[in-house]
């Protein structure tokens, strides 16, 4: 009776510490995990808490399918480890974090991992040590359940648990909109709520609707229509113009979207002390211009990239969500692809850090042949705390310049920065020359500085139009705000 006594003693045994070690693992490998990518000391208890839940749902999914901790505990530990190894080296490399949808990128991923220098650091071993140790624990020490009835009932009450879990998580986040992401910098709502949270908040972000009629069969028919009816035309960018009697190909195709440039005049009316625009006002000649509708106000300026360079409309794009953070996946078709098509060699620029809405990875993946970020544009002239459109203009015709063959085409995306708020300090190298009168004088000083800048950026944009007024070479520039 000892003995029995005894054995069914170490049997109890066995199985709480069973228990307790897929009670406990999620907390130990939420702490390794967090511990390996270095983000440990920057997330807040809360956070802590609702990442180990997380964890523990993992967990708790990985025994409902084995139901035996022996297999679960080391597998969900394994996963989480290697996790936490990717994450701090693509983070290391590209400066971003691992995104659900780089997935559709592995392959890519995967073909250039030899490029890089891959180092071990002593968080990694550390990690791997202790939860290799628990593994084996959790090998010598399992909980099983056995039994078919008692596998079914445990599964649907877990499977309920981890359900209930997630529909109030998202509930949460969605209709409170209590959490979000940062999207200037996705780091920083990693560093601050932890990767695994950041990862589950980043799945509200990622359905597209489609319009109302939208199916490839519709597409097919409309092509089949138009081709029938001899008004479907292959894209071209020959125009007609005043001084050429046929019409003629640009060499050079300079797209700029000038940094929160606007005619405040079109939603309002009021005086300035002189015209801030006379050069814009003035174009008559070759010109083609208009209002432009923009998906964004005061912020979010890559989203304005998006639908011009990719030609999709923001509208069809979940709330809130920024398409150069989510849906623009390696190979997409847009204005790149198809003017490289037509041979034409596309340099993308902007004076400011390049992993900025993540533009690095977006031009890549659009196909750009080069991308010029503030590296390139050291020692330029400074308006405020920002490179001028002068001076940014002044790379665009030292580009065109380094051209070997004067025919070569070439496209150029130019994303200013001189305008960028706020516009609240005065500045040394600043002068200000517009500012509104009547009722209104000495009452907005933003709106003085912010004109006066408007001012500076018409100045430029003549300097570069009067620049290829005197070239040989066919030029189109496209200017927007």
């Amino acid at each position: 009776m000892r003995i029995e006594n005894r054995q069914n003693m170490v049997k109890y045994l066995k199985m709480a510490a069973g228990i307790l070690m897929l009670l406990v693992m999620p907390v130990f490998s939420f702490f390794c995990f967090e511990y390996v990518t270095g983000n440990l000391g920057t997330i807040s208890l809360t956070m802590r808490i609702l990442n180990i839940l997380w964890f523990g749902m993992v967990y708790l999914l990985f025994f409902l399918m084995t139901g035996n901790t022996r297999v679960s505990v080391p597998a969900a530990a394994l996963l989480f480890y290697i996790l936490s190894l990717a994450e701090t080296f693509v983070d290391l490399f590209r400066g971003t974090p691992i995104m659900v949808w780089d997935l559709l990128a592995i392959g890519t991923a995967a073909s250039v991992a030899g490029n890089y220098s891959f180092e071990i650091s002593k968080e990694m071993v550390c990690s791997g040590v202790f939860l290799t140790a628990c593994s084996v624990l959790a090998w010598f020490f399992p909980f099983k359940i056995r039994g078919w009835k008692k596998r079914v009932m445990l599964a649907l009450g877990g499977s309920g648990a981890i359900a209930g879990f997630v529909l109030q998580f998202y509930n949460v986040i969605m209709v409170r909109e209590w959490m979000y992401l940062n999207m200037w910098n996705l780091n920083y709502t990693y560093q601050e709520y932890g990767y695994v949270v950041a990862t589950a908040v980043s799945m509200k972000y990622i359905a597209k609707k489609a319009p109302a009629g939208y199916s490839h069969a519709k597409l097919k028919e409309l092509y089949r229509e138009l081709s029938l009816d001899g008004n479907f035309q292959e894209a071209s960018l020959a125009v007609e113009t005043d001084l050429f009697d046929t019409p003629v190909q640009p060499v050079n195709l300079i797209c700029i979207m000038n940094e929160s440039l606007s005619e405040l005049q079109v939603a309002g009316d009021f005086e300035t002390n002189r015209s801030y625009f006379p050069f814009l006002d003035s174009l008559t000649e070759n010109t083609v211009r208009g209002s432009l509708c923009v998906p964004v106000f005061g912020s979010l300026t890559s989203n304005t990239e998006f639908e011009f360079l990719i030609g999709d409309s923001m509208a069809l794009l979940p709330v809130n969500s920024i398409a150069y953070q989510f849906f623009v996946q390696p190979g997409v078709l847009s204005l790149v692809s198809t003017l490289k098509a037509q041979g034409y060699r596309s340099v993308a620029m902007h004076p400011y850090p390049g992993a900025n809405w993540n533009r690095i990875a977006c031009y890549r993946n659009m196909g750009f042949d080069e991308f010029w970020d503030e590296e390139m544009y050291q020692d330029s002239e400074q308006l405020r705390l920002y490179v001028s459109d002068r001076a940014d203009y002044d790379k665009i015709i030292e580009l065109v310049d380094q051209k070997e063959n004067p025919d070569d085409r070439l496209f150029v995306f130019n994303v200013t920065m001189q305008n960028h708020g706020g516009y609240d300090v005065r500045f040394d190298n600043f002068e200000q020359e517009v500012w509104l009168t009547g009722d209104m004088e000495g009452k907005y000083p933003k709106a003085d500085q912010y004109l006066s800048l408007m001012l500076e950026s018409d100045r430029a944009f003549e300097y570069l139009v009067e620049h290829f007024k005197q070239s040989d070479e066919p030029t189109m520039i496209v200017m927007f705000g």
